[in-house]
């Protein structure tokens, strides 16, 4: 790895600016960040799609008679549970593309097998961390507790929505980079020894600073995502009703435009999240001096052994 050729410029950078540059970056690899996040993501929609599909029966509607509009109600209690569920497990499918864009940054290119090779050697820890410890699949739990058959389940689902979800919101916002630091890092959960350093105090080290800069990004990253799923939705639903006189939310949206939606918004913040991830380190740790230093040393070592062979040139920043 030429740790002084990187395709992104490694400097700070404004959140307006790692906004522009996450664009760049997914339209540049559009390809890898795809099937990388095709890998977990549609997996784990699949099974939220399961898990919820008894709002949308027919029971459910009849439960829902009450209100003005029962098929409405239903789907959009189905819609809020599938919405929420992603984003529970964001963390989860996205790890993948975490570790694709961390190689892509130093133009290596991982193939799926090596991909997937990288995912079984720690599945163990990264889903214990992001699955269990920090919630990501705890909402699966609760909806097999939620009862289909009324309109509104108040034992279970106000913890969803207000207990769950806001503490959930919470930790992303304060400690954003766990996927990073597992997939990346590859920081052991449970170790002894100060090198390599465990999880926990990777993570309070890398976020402990940056906490104010970290909620700010989130929540500006949660209104651009909501923006841009927005503008999604509605192109979906004018291209819908051009072709086929329909303009109302139907099975279509519940099984597949929605969870395509949300697939999609889920790549920008993915890209963005690592973005972050890289001006964070830059800040805290002066990494680019670090790449610097280390990528000289190489070089001197390098040519100390016969026969002497070049180092790379100077940085190159193929994106300004």
């Amino acid at each position: 790895m030429q740790l002084d050729r990187t395709e992104l410029a490694i400097r700070q950078r404004s959140t307006p600016e790692l906004f522009d540059l996450s664009l760049v970056v997914l339209r540049r690899h559009a390809r890898p960040i795809l099937a990388s996040m095709a890998l977990l993501g549609i997996p784990l929609l699949a099974i939220d799609l399961w898990l919820t599909a008894g709002m949308l029966s027919e029971d459910a509607i009849l439960a829902a008679e009450s209100t003005n509009t029962p098929e409405a109600t239903v789907r959009l209690r189905h819609a809020a549970h599938v919405i929420g569920l992603f984003y529970m497990q964001f963390q989860i499918a996205s790890l993948p593309t975490s570790i694709v864009l961390g190689n892509l940054v130093f133009f290596e290119r991982l193939s799926i097998s090596q991909l997937l090779a990288e995912l079984r050697q720690g599945f163990v820890q990264w889903m214990a961390i992001l699955g269990v410890v920090r919630l990501g699949l705890v909402g699966w739990a609760m909806e097999l507790f939620t009862s289909h058959e009324v309109a509104f389940d108040y034992t279970v689902e106000p913890w969803f929505f207000f207990g769950l979800l806001p503490v959930i919101v919470l930790v992303r916002a304060t400690r954003p980079f766990a996927p990073e630091i597992l997939g990346l890092e590859k920081c052991p959960w449970l170790v002894r020894t100060k090198s390599p350093p465990s999880y926990g105090t990777r993570s309070a080290n890398l976020h402990r600073f940056m906490v104010g800069d970290n909620i700010v990004r989130h929540f500006a990253c949660m209104i651009a995502t909501t923006l841009l799923a927005c503008s999604l939705a509605g192109t979906l639903l004018f291209i819908q009703g051009t072709a086929t006189g329909t303009w109302t939310w139907n099975s279509m949206w519940d099984y597949i435009l929605l969870p395509a939606v949300l697939w999609c918004v889920g790549l920008f913040a993915a890209v963005f999240r690592f973005l972050s991830y890289l001006d964070c380190r830059i800040r805290m740790e002066g990494w680019e001096i670090e790449l610097m230093m280390r990528a000289e040393g190489e070089r001197q070592r390098a040519a100390m052994t016969p026969p002497a062979s070049g180092g790379p040139g100077a940085i190159e920043e193929v994106v300004a």
